[in-house]
């Protein structure tokens, strides 16, 4: 879950100074996405070929291309580091290699695809119009597949690397997202969605895609909707501005410390001195 305070402010401030390592690699992470959906849109209209045309992944890594130079092009003007330039300089052919091989070497099961299949679907309003990279129809009904695209898995040992892939795994385990996506798509199709599969790509030192299968047990999945329930309604109090957001202490995630932190902590919310470190947006502006 997002930090309550910031899912507040984001719609109205941005931070002036890019966090390369989150930034540009959700550009990144965008931009292979849509290149593998436009491959899978091809393969819903095909799905007994196991072969995918050199035209249409030609066409994938065109649309990833078109992505990753779009979302560079949002994030231009704002502060720079040397080592964020290089990332944003790279961006562009990483995206293009990683649809590339992930097309040639992906692990999904080509009796998944189907024209049942939902390829980046907004499952809709009434669930928080969740949009999974991938609904496929398995032998067991429907189950999700999700993209996650990792520069590298860090260590400085094979041994620290594999131990920190493990945590990876385990973090895909309890993931909010994934969550939501099953019960959202267990709600659109009618039948129980409990589950769901990571596609990890590494991109390096060497290219690597796997596919990581999860199990949501329904007690898990019905303890879940109560907390989402309990957040959501959290959500829609603030939005209304019957309650103030709130932000934790500390406020982090693995790309370092939450946007909020200098808002809070540094300027006490002033809008004044938060123009030192943020940009306001524009009304409306997203």
């Amino acid at each position: 879950m997002q930090c309550p305070l910031w899912w507040a402010l984001q719609y109205e401030w941005t931070p002036r100074r890019l966090n390369g390592p989150r930034d540009y690699a959700r550009v990144l992470g965008r931009a292979f996405t849509a290149g593998m959906a436009s491959a899978h849109q091809w393969q819903q209209t095909a799905p007994t070929s196991t072969l995918i045309p050199p035209g249409v992944v030609d066409e994938a890594v065109a649309v990833a291309t078109t992505l990753a130079q779009a979302g560079l092009a949002e994030l231009a003007g704002f502060e720079v580091s040397d080592r964020d330039a290089a990332m944003r300089d790279a961006v562009v052919p990483r995206a293009q290699r990683a649809v590339r091989k992930a097309i040639e070497q992906s692990p999904i099961p080509p009796e998944w695809f189907s024209p049942e299949m939902l390829v980046e679907a907004d499952l809709g309003e009434a669930y928080g119009h969740a949009k999974p990279d991938l609904a496929v129809v398995t032998p067991r009904g429907y189950s999700i597949v999700d993209y996650k695209l990792k520069l590298a898995v860090r260590g400085r040992s094979p041994e620290e690397r594999d131990r920190n892939r493990q945590f990876l795994i385990q973090d895909y385990e309890y993931s909010w997202q994934m969550y939501h996506y099953c019960w959202a798509l267990s709600g659109v199709t009618g039948g129980e969605v409990t589950t769901y599969n990571i596609a990890l790509v590494t991109l390096e030192p060497k290219f690597q895609m796997e596919l990581l299968p999860y199990e949501i047990n329904p007690e898990s999945m019905a303890m879940w909707l109560g907390f989402a329930e309990r957040a959501w309604a959290d959500m829609e109090a603030i939005e209304m501005g019957e309650r103030d957001p709130y932000t934790f202490m500390p406020c982090r995630s693995q790309y370092g410390m939450c946007d909020c932190n200098l808002a809070v902590w540094k300027h006490h919310l002033d809008p004044t001195l938060m123009e030192q470190d943020y940009v306001r947006r524009k009304h409306g502006q997203r």
